[in-house]
């Protein structure tokens, strides 16, 4: 398995991770309990700074790999 290969790598790119997101969020909504967390929030935008967490998290795993 390649070493320098990052989360998005590993899973297939953007729309994957994209994906599982909007899975992930439509699972949760799916449950009453979860609903009033979200009950103001735009999810698209919600999901977007998922994904940007992911993408920096996944970046910073790669940056620390290359300096051990």
């Amino acid at each position: 398995m390649n070493d320098n290969i990052n989360l998005f790598g590993k899973y297939s790119g953007v729309p994957t991770i994209k994906l599982g997101l909007k899975a992930f969020y439509k699972e949760v909504l799916r449950q009453h309990y979860f609903t009033i967390f979200f009950k103001n929030v735009i999810m698209d935008k919600l999901i977007l700074y998922q994904f940007e967490l992911i993408d920096i998290q996944a970046i910073k795993v790669n940056m620390t790999k290359k300096n051990i």
